[in-house]
């Protein structure tokens, strides 16, 4: 990490990718092609149900893509075996660090996989990208943070609002073409 300027560009980069990811997977048939709960289909209609399409797209894609909004701000980032995302150095603090997208992101077995894993690390955490506050927990050995409370920890005060900022901006540069998608290509 060279310097808190640096890393909102690569955050800025990383919100850019991930959109791009997301309409590359649009373009690419993946709307129609996800199966849709016939229930939801059948009371929604199409429209909708391509939205709700997308939108698991989203979820799916975040996931992958979250790790990648945190480590900009940590250095000696080094890849870590899942469930745990990477380790990294944070204002000489050591992290091994789970990231998360969102609040409700681990279901039963997931948690306690990650519960399991986290007696491997002296310093594990589980950071959380978005969503809203709620008291931080323990997950095995790791804390989970909320999202504006990992964005604190990570970046500081008033970071989550930043982050938020930049993932509106970046949102804004793709939206008229997934709409595009979304009526019917």
């Amino acid at each position: 990490m060279s310097g808190a300027g640096d890393a909102w560009e690569q955050v800025a980069r990383a919100a850019d990718r991930f959109y791009a990811d997301v309409l590359s997977r649009l373009r690419g048939g993946r709307l129609e092609g996800r199966a849709s709960n016939i229930f939801y289909s059948a009371l929604v209609g199409r429209a909708v149900s391509r939205q709700s399409s997308l939108e698991r797209t989203v979820v799916t894609l975040l996931g992958y893509h979250a790790p990648e909004f945190f480590k900009p701000f940590f250095r000696d980032v080094r890849p870590l075996p899942a469930p745990f995302d990477f380790y990294g150095v944070l204002r000489g603090a050591e992290y091994y660090v789970k990231v998360v997208s969102g609040g409700d992101a681990f279901n039963k077995v997931t948690e306690e996989y990650v519960a399991d894993c986290s007696t491997q690390y002296e310093s594990p955490i589980i950071l959380t990208l978005q969503g809203p506050y709620f008291e931080a927990r323990w997950v095995g050995r790791a804390p989970w943070l909320s999202a504006p409370a990992s964005w604190k920890l990570v970046a500081g005060p008033g970071a989550y609002a930043r982050f938020r900022g930049i993932v509106f901006e970046a949102a804004r540069r793709y939206r008229g073409e997934v709409w595009e998608l979304l009526r019917g290509e």
